[in-house]
């Protein structure tokens, strides 16, 4: 459940998507450690809008 709190985040965040659909239910403490995780997953994570944009430059 953690992974998939975090995974949420961020492909919320990456702005790469029109609409994420995710409903669970968790506590603040799960809803930090999962803020946590997305926020260091977020380093690795290249959202393809950044190939996009490299594309249209070339």
């Amino acid at each position: 459940m953690k992974d998939l709190m975090a995974h949420s985040m961020l492909v919320r965040s990456s702005g790469g998507f029109d609409h994420v659909s995710f409903r669970p239910l968790f506590s603040a403490k799960e809803a930090q450690d999962a803020m946590l995780k997305a926020n260091a997953l977020a380093g690795k994570f290249d959202d393809p809008n950044h190939d996009e944009i490299d594309r249209m430059l070339l």
